[in-house]
């Protein structure tokens, strides 16, 4: 009787958990990006890798350490669930531990690979850097199941480029390429417009999405929110009369696409719409066709800043701070007035 009683309070108070749709983080410090599963919620800040419970949101595991070594995490870009292990794109290594946290192996590559791998096929797909003609990219390729490099799949033009003798920086695309992997298949952001090239697992174009949205305009109010941090916030106030504000540049326009998540066989794409604390989405599936818009509660107020050159350095992971899993989307999100995190659920469909 008292076991039932027990376990009758522990579901009500999931009940009640889900329903305020707030579950404070006490044990989350700075987190850089969460992946939800039917059971688990993993959520990465840098070096470590929480592992809470799906159905009681308690926290089960901690782990992860910074370093050089076996076990260890250099810069940890990327961690994807997979079925039966944790995968950890690091750079220039790779890391598998179980699924509750236990070390495996890892595999060091013979190339650069800037930015952590994720699992494609038998092998993997990660980001690099290279100059061609004197101008920078970011570089989506495809390694082999030993991180051997086996070809360039497609690349996107750095956001700080050194030409001519001078020095432009984009204040806003920061992020450089974007890309998920769903069902072995590689989604690729590939400009300002909602577009996106599609890739099998061997690199080869398979489709090509577009769909039609008007771009907004970049505001003098957006423009004043990043003069006004570098000119108050170390280290960049003491450099912008002598240097930045002569470096960047502003678009006239932002991108349609400020990131996007690839969950469930669906894109789903977060704008720099807004309105009333809600953000808007786009959803639409693995083939392009429109599924529908949809605002949600989503401040994302500091969201898109936080990925600028503004607060580039405050973030190890490129990675969005939120995840979507059967229809929920799952964000973090820091409370203002005790500094402490939060993991926010709401309905997106």
């Amino acid at each position: 009787m008292r076991i039932f009683i027990l376990c009758l309070m522990l579901s009500l108070f999931s009940v009640l958990l889900l329903s305020a749709n707030v579950i404070p983080l006490p044990d989350v410090f700075n987190p850089d990006s969460i992946v939800v599963t039917d059971k688990e919620i993993y959520i990465t800040a840098f070096p470590e890798i929480y592992i809470y419970s799906q159905k009681d949101f308690k926290l089960e595991k901690k782990f992860g350490k910074k370093g050089e070594g076996p076990q260890e995490f250099r810069r940890l870009a990327f961690l994807s669930v997979r079925p039966d292990y944790l995968f950890v794109g690091d750079r220039n290594k790779v890391l598998y531990f179980t699924r509750d946290g236990k070390y495996i192996r890892e595999l060091n590559t013979k190339s650069i690979i800037n930015w952590g791998a994720v699992p494609l096929g038998d092998g993997f797909a990660a980001k690099s850097r290279l100059t061609e003609n004197d101008i920078e990219f970011d570089t989506l390729n495809i390694y082999d199941p030993g991180l051997n490099k086996v070809k360039e799949v497609c690349r996107y033009k750095f956001f700080y480029q050194v030409s001519g003798g001078g020095r432009k920086c984009d204040a806003v695309e920061i992020r450089g390429i974007q890309f998920q992997v769903h069902d072995d298949k590689i989604f690729f952001k590939t400009g300002e417009d909602l577009v996106f090239d599609v890739f099998d697992k061997s690199g080869k174009k398979i489709n090509t999405i577009k769909h039609d949205y008007k771009r907004i305009k970049f505001s003098e109010a957006d423009k004043k929110k990043f003069e006004d941090y570098f000119k108050t916030t170390r280290p960049w106030k003491q450099m912008y009369e002598i240097q930045i504000k002569n470096e960047i540049f502003f678009p006239d326009y932002l991108p349609a696409i400020q990131t996007f998540v690839a969950a469930d066989k669906k894109l789903y794409i977060l704008t720099y719409e807004a309105k009333e604390g809600k953000s808007k989405f786009i959803i639409l599936d693995v083939n392009g066709t429109f599924i529908k818009d949809v605002f949600v509660p989503f401040d994302q107020g500091e969201q898109w800043f936080h990925y600028s050159l503004a607060k580039a350095l405050r973030y190890v992971s490129q990675n969005p701070t939120f995840s979507i899993k059967n229809g929920n989307l799952y964000r973090l999100v820091e409370n203002e007035e005790n500094e402490n995190w939060e993991l926010h659920i709401s309905a997106i469909e």
